[in-house]
């Protein structure tokens, strides 16, 4: 069976999965190795090892996640008439990003490269790249519907992802999603408890290298329970910065984060001084509510 708990991102959940004994069952290993793979080329490799010593329907779905997977690089990277790439190259220290159009995938990798050649900016800096691919739009046409498919890759050009929600797998089963216990790429994932109420937290909105953090405070007691994310208030939130614990405030900057993706940190982890005083005055007053 895969090994998935070494490709959850977070070194204290890990902790805690290894210190409890902690098994997740066959499905949630699909899901875990299917979310947290570290690029497209480790996602297909996954797949196909799950799919040999899986159950028949989990193999059978794992297959047929495989080939979801190739085909939609198949088609993103194809040419096709009226449609362009974007290529968007962000820069997570400043939050700048740097777009260009290229007539074909190949171009787009290829300027990656020409970037850094350009800038003479290392391939170790925190930048991440992002091709989309447009329609072209001519007079007469409409709005084009939904989001561009997307493609992430690194600062080599190795896929991490490829995004194309229009053309989701055909599920197995022929239950309504209410009667249905197979998998679904949407399903939850439950974790076991990591983190308390009123502890720090460092998260990221994905697993990918240079994912912008966030520092925050967990206000629930995930620590009582197994749970699928983490209740947090980010620390540049208003609720948090000036320490307003009316519910309607609570309610509007609260979030949900994978648990995956949060990591416990001590109040030194925090750069900014102000900061912390700023999470430890919001504690006091939410803990005495």
């Amino acid at each position: 069976m895969v090994d998935v708990v070494s490709l959850l991102p977070s070194r204290t959940l890990r902790e805690r999965i290894c210190a409890e004994n902690y098994e997740f069952s066959e499905r949630d290993s699909l899901l875990i190795l299917y979310r947290y793979a570290r690029g497209q080329e480790e996602r297909l490799r996954l797949l196909e090892e799950f799919a040999d010593g899986a159950s028949a329907l989990l193999a059978d779905i794992a297959r047929r996640l495989l080939l979801w997977e190739r085909e939609k690089f198949e088609r993103f990277s194809a040419p096709t008439e009226g449609f362009v790439y974007e290529l968007c190259i962000t820069d997570r220290s400043a939050d700048y990003e740097e777009c260009c159009l290229c007539n074909t995938y190949e171009a787009a990798i290829a300027a990656i490269d020409a970037y850094f050649t350009a800038y003479s900016v290392a391939k170790t800096e925190p930048y991440t790249f992002e091709i989309r691919k447009h329609p072209v739009i001519t007079p007469g046409m409409p709005w084009p519907k939904g989001n561009p498919a997307l493609c992430r890759v690194d600062a080599d050009g190795r896929v991490l992802l490829v995004d194309d929600a229009s053309k989701l797998p055909v599920c197995p089963s022929d239950k309504t999603c209410v009667e249905c216990d197979c998998v679904c790429l949407y399903d939850e994932v439950t974790y076991p408890s990591f983190v308390a109420a009123g502890q720090l937290v460092r998260y990221t909105s994905d697993h990918y290298p240079h994912a912008k953090e966030v520092y925050g405070i967990c206000t629930d007691d995930f620590g009582r329970a197994a749970s699928a994310c983490v209740y947090v208030y980010p620390l540049a939130s208003d609720a948090v910065r000036f320490c307003d614990v009316r519910e309607e405030a609570l309610m509007f900057d609260h979030q949900h984060i994978d648990a995956p993706l949060c990591e416990v940190i001590s109040p030194e982890e925090i750069p900014d001084e102000r900061m912390r005083a700023e999470a430890a005055a919001f504690w006091a007053a939410y803990a005495a509510r």
